[in-house]
């Protein structure tokens, strides 16, 4: 795929990955194997990619069910792009591969015997600097691995032969995907697409028994407050989570706060998530995790004045998930001057890079009167977070326009 940004960023892989599900389940191409192979038009791209975005493109293109033991991340290579057209290679043809090439690739093993707190984060081998890309060439119809080139499809290309076949592996070539980003209100289509979603994180991340012991709440209800740590932190949590704990029942509310770890895990993420019904954060790419909460859940968002962008709106309700939010005052010194002499909102802001970034690196602030906006929505979501039978229409006052198809509440592992 042609990639323009960091590969670490959850919501741009999430963006140009994960939509990705939809479309290859529809056309019968979500990858199966052994080992599957992703290649990027990017050098040096892997190098930033970290856990969760690994698992991004894992869940936007596998297949539901699937034999998958590992997933190797390789940079543009010549060779391997000149593949499709110098070969005549088509989806679903074999391919040989040299060893160099697979060698040179990050791989991270994902077998059942992969304990969950290290699944897409931790090199099953060093990644080496040196990548000889001896050739390339066709073979049978048969493969034990799959490959899925991500390029744009208009990159140059180069090809060769080879001459050792022992030093080869045999590939089934799934095609080229990305070079186009998706609509960003068509995430899941169809119910079947998120059920299918649902299943592949299972798959990806299956129940662990002391991580389901460890993260399961202990009360009726569960307010998680993740919790950024470099910029865009929140900064009053500790006077927010006292105005919570005082509004709202004891013997009914559990809450946790989640600091934000690059190297953490997201299977662990996905079973802390499970059960929660309100996942209170500063808006960021971290709102992505919104992929593991129940639906219904509720996300709560806070965004630095004057920055404004929906993306996560629009993905909340594709999978069912309540989305509020709430308008930071500004933080920084700067835009307290600004905002005291001149009128600036979020249009006129979305409008200058500069705008746009300092606002996105200010702390957040949730004031009296957002705690209350809070409240207000936990109380009016409350009845959708008891497991209870299907419901139908029904929309949440605060939060106009949201209404929820006929839907029993469903969680990734269950509730018990």
């Amino acid at each position: 795929m042609k990639v323009h940004y960091d590969g670490g960023q959850w919501y741009h892989m999430a963006e140009n990955f994960l939509v990705q599900h939809s479309l290859l389940k529809k056309h019968q191409a979500l990858v199966d194997g052994k080992s599957v192979w992703y290649n990027f038009d990017k050098g040096h791209f892997t190098d930033t990619m970290n856990a969760f975005t690994r698992l991004v493109v894992y869940l936007g293109t596998v297949a539901p069910e699937n034999s998958i033991r590992t997933i190797s991340f390789m940079d543009s290579y010549p060779s391997l792009l000149k593949l499709r057209s110098d070969s005549k290679i088509k989806v679903g043809d074999g391919v040989l591969l040299h060893r160099d090439l697979l060698e040179s690739s990050q791989t991270f093993r994902i077998g059942p015997t992969v304990e969950p707190t290290v699944r897409f984060s931790k090199l099953k081998g060093p990644k080496t600097n040196e990548r000889q890309l001896r050739t390339v060439s066709s073979a049978a119809n048969t493969a034990s691995a799959s490959i899925l080139s991500m390029f744009d499809s208009e990159a140059p290309m180069i090809s060769g032969r080879i001459l050792n076949t022992k030093q080869e592996i045999c590939f089934k070539y799934m095609g080229d995907i990305g070079g186009q980003l998706i609509r960003r209100d068509e995430w899941f289509p169809s119910r079947e697409d998120i059920v299918s979603l649902r299943h592949k994180i299972r798959s990806a991340c299956p129940p662990n028994e002391e991580l389901m012991t460890k993260y399961k709440k202990n009360k009726p209800f569960k307010l998680v407050v993740y919790q950024r740590d470099l910029t865009r932190r929140l900064e009053n949590q500790e006077e927010v989570l006292q105005s919570l704990r005082a509004n709202l029942p004891k013997s009914s509310w559990q809450f946790m706060v989640v600091m934000h770890d690059n190297d953490r895990s997201p299977c662990e993420l996905s079973h802390i998530l499970n059960d929660a019904d309100v996942l209170l954060t500063p808006h960021g790419f971290q709102s992505t995790l919104l992929l593991f909460l129940p639906t219904p859940a509720l996300i709560f968002e806070i965004f630095p004045f004057p920055y404004y962008k929906p993306p996560y709106k629009l993905m909340a309700q594709s999978l069912g998930v309540v989305h509020a939010s709430y308008f930071s005052p500004p933080t920084s010194t700067m835009f307290q001057v600004l905002k005291s002499y001149f009128h600036i909102d979020p249009h006129f802001c979305n409008q200058f890079y500069v705008c746009r970034d300092f606002a996105r690196r200010q702390n957040v602030i949730l004031q009296p009167d957002g705690v209350e906006n809070l409240l207000l929505t936990i109380r009016q979501a409350e009845p959708l977070f008891q497991h209870r039978p299907a419901y139908t229409n029904t929309s949440l006052p605060h939060t106009p326009g949201l209404q929820y198809q006929p839907i029993q509440r469903e969680f990734i592992y269950g509730t018990n």
